[in-house]
């Protein structure tokens, strides 16, 4: 078959979920021997056009500061391009805003009118873009309107069951609805020996917390800042170690907060490319302190790898993570900074063995073979 993924704009970091996930899902498409396009917007210099892994790239150049056509339109228009060779089999388009199931349908429509439309919805959209006056109000606002534009695709797949029911109250053709857990790299993310890593990068006397991927508010990044003076006064030896997917934003919103709190020997930011894994093993707690799961996936990956690496993970009290998570991680209620430094000094305090032994057993179900199996599935349908 012919494929094209639809995302928006892919980085270079090695840190960079969407980046990571949509090639190793392309690879293993290609290796069943699918010819596989990703389309996208162009978010560092490089050519509008290439071929890696025998995947080939075609990369958006933005028009000015016209959000809806960057975001949307576009994308029509690149499928039309990349169809010179021959029509595509399955358009499948990945998001968390409901409106961008257009760049498909409106590819097909006009373009592509045999082509199936899978679009996968990977978390919720972020509401608070609705009230601010950024960029991408307009996307937002019409996003929240759109979720039965997704009855116009041919099958739309979610996370979570939780997320599911959600799209049916709103208006979205159940029997077009299928769960397909997300995926990790289980040949990356494994246990490793902590006590080597943490020699091996000048952490062997102390306490680890960590965290990664996106930083900002709605990830509550903020809050767990916030838990460190409580966690310092028992453990001294404590370490923060962040290493945000957008470090000019992490640092510009919160390295003068760690400063004015007096935090900086306690809280350290890791800026350079760096073999996330060894540090997911060599942390003695990871903390995902998620206020809601706008923007965020519904199988937040970052807990996912945390399992798999037989790490203790901390996180929220929240429907979508209860549904799988809820035997083999250490919950607390959303926007508790109490709450929260108490459970994080408790997995600091105690032995975790038998969540790490029941999360490394959830974390095996999500690999990325059973995931691609499960969408060539819906392709064949």
């Amino acid at each position: 078959m012919r494929i094209a993924l639809l995302v928006s704009g892919m980085l270079q970091k090695k840190t960079e979920s969407l980046t990571i996930t949509t090639q190793e899902f392309a690879k293993k498409l290609t290796k069943k021997n699918h010819k596989v396009f990703i389309i996208t917007q162009k978010k560092f210099p490089s050519p509008s056009i290439e071929i890696k892994d025998k995947i080939t790239y075609y990369r958006i150049n933005k028009w000015g500061k016209f959000s809806l056509y960057n975001k949307l339109i576009s994308f029509p228009f690149a499928i039309r391009k990349m169809q010179k060779e021959g029509k595509f089999n399955i358009i499948h388009g990945f998001s968390a805003s409901p409106i961008l199931v257009l760049r498909g349908i409106l590819a097909k429509n006009f373009f592509s009118n045999k082509t199936k439309i899978v679009h996968t919805l990977k978390s919720y959209p972020i509401k608070k873009d609705v009230k601010a006056g950024g960029k991408n109000k307009l996307i937002s606002r019409i996003g929240d309107w759109g979720y039965k534009l997704l009855n116009l695709a041919d099958i739309i797949t979610v996370p979570t069951n939780v997320h599911a029911k959600k799209l049916i109250r709103k208006g979205v053709n159940k029997n077009k609805i299928k769960v397909i857990h997300s995926f990790i790299n289980l040949d990356k993310f494994f246990p490793k020996d902590k006590k080597k890593l943490k020699e091996q990068y000048g952490y062997q006397d102390n306490k680890v917390i960590f965290n990664y991927g996106s930083m900002w508010e709605i990830k509550g990044t903020d809050q767990l800042i916030k838990s460190m003076p409580d966690l310092i006064k028992q453990f001294p030896n404590v370490r923060l170690l962040l290493a945000p997917r957008n470090r000019k934003q992490a640092l510009n919103k919160y390295l003068k907060v760690i400063q004015e709190m007096e935090l900086t020997k306690y809280v350290q930011f890791i800026l350079e490319d760096v073999n996330i894994e060894d540090y997911v093993n060599l942390a003695d707690v990871i903390v995902l302190p998620y206020p809601h799961l706008e923007g965020t996936e519904g199988n937040p990956s970052c807990l996912l790898e945390a399992l798999a690496c037989k790490t203790p993970v901390v996180t929220t009290n929240l429907p979508e993570l209860n549904e799988l998570f809820s035997e083999c991680t250490k919950v607390v209620e959303p926007n508790n900074i109490e709450e929260l430094t108490k459970m994080v000094s408790f997995v600091l305090k105690n032995d975790n063995q038998r969540i790490i032994e029941e999360g490394l057993k959830i974390a095996q179900k999500f690999n990325i073979d059973q995931n691609v199996d499960s969408f060539i599935s819906v392709y064949n349908e």
